[in-house]
């Protein structure tokens, strides 16, 4: 029985437009729609006509056990499919219901850790400390209502907050000593949380030479999503912060391959990040709509005609446009010659 509660703030840690709201507390606002993906058009309709909500209506995460009791009929209904459930919270208190159709018959394969003596790597005990006590602080703001900016001025994660400040450039020094050892507790650690730490981590670890490494290994299509979202969203900062001259053509297709199979799987938060992921590279980069091939367009027209959600369905339209009008810049050159 699966159940999310899945915040943007959690998801996608430090940006900047997320839920003003203590994490400890209910978290409550008011229902901003319904979002059903993994289905088809009349399936979507006839769901969001199950759920007893309408836009502008009252939500509080205390009501959780009345949604997830929608979820139980809804699956009741559609008891020949996989369904997950959860609700979504962006900035300015509004809150999406979220339902999942999943493919039983076409389950997506995860990679499998690797059995190897390096099972049990640890993060550098150094950089571990350092981190707990950054996280400490951090969490201690968010709690008093204080929500930090962060930069990319210097090539790593960094804060305008004073004391976030201060413990970013030592946290980035350890990190990119310890890179490898952070590759290596990805690749081959049996502990969940210890994978998304060091996943994290490398936003603050300035090589960008592990893009290519995270990407040959598969790193991205861990067994955990909370894993894929930390992973994916270090290296959007890369893609995003980092000239655009430092990337070759080589690593841009792999990036591109790589955000466009993360975008089609059946998760809120991986289409999220790969999209936003997806989008900074074209943006970055326009020449990479020559590499998007059909099964991409594909799953980006699927998500924008599916979507409600402004940083997925929105996302998706926005790409769409983009490829739309580089490649009648690229014509109409053409055609000039």
């Amino acid at each position: 029985m699966h159940f999310q509660v899945v915040f943007l703030f959690f998801f996608f840690l430090f940006q900047n437009n997320l839920l003003a709201a203590e994490i400890t507390n209910n978290f409550e606002g008011k229902w901003a729609g319904i979002e059903v993906m993994g289905c088809d058009p009349k399936t979507a309709e006839r769901v969001r006509n199950i759920i007893p909500i309408n836009e502008g209506e009252l939500f509080s995460s205390a009501n959780s056990d009345k949604h997830k009791k929608w979820c139980n009929v809804i699956r009741a209904e559609f008891e020949y499919h996989k369904i997950e459930c959860g609700f979504i919270g962006y900035d300015g208190g509004k809150f999406y219901y979220d339902v999942e159709f999943i493919n039983k018959n076409n389950p997506h394969l995860f990679r499998k850790i690797p059995k190897s003596e390096k099972n049990t790597v640890k993060i550098n005990n150094e950089l571990l400390e350092l981190y707990k006590n950054f996280d400490k602080l951090f969490w201690s703001k968010i709690s008093s209502g204080v929500f930090p900016l962060e930069n990319f001025d210097k090539g790593y994660l960094d804060f305008d907050d004073l004391e976030l400040h201060a413990l970013s450039e030592p946290l980035s020094t350890l990190a990119k000593s310890n890179n490898q050892n952070l590759l290596d507790v990805i690749e081959y650690s049996d502990d969940t949380e210890l994978r998304a730490l060091a996943a994290r981590l490398l936003s603050w670890s300035q090589s960008p030479k592990v893009i290519e490494y995270i990407i040959d290994k598969d790193l991205l299509n861990d067994p955990d999503k909370f894993v894929r979202n930390d992973l994916t969203r270090s290296l959007s900062i890369y893609f995003e912060h980092l000239a655009e001259d430092i990337f070759d053509d080589t690593v841009l297709k792999k990036g591109v391959s790589a955000f466009c199979k993360q975008a089609a799987l059946p998760s809120h938060t991986d289409r999220d990040k790969a999209l936003w992921s997806l989008d900074t590279i074209i943006r970055k980069n326009p020449s990479v709509i020559n590499i998007i091939d059909q099964n991409c367009m594909a799953t980006l027209n699927e998500i924008a005609e599916a979507s409600i959600l402004p940083n997925v369905g929105g996302t998706a339209k926005d790409i769409l446009k983009n490829i739309d009008i580089k490649k009648y810049e690229k014509d109409f050159n053409f055609q000039k010659i």
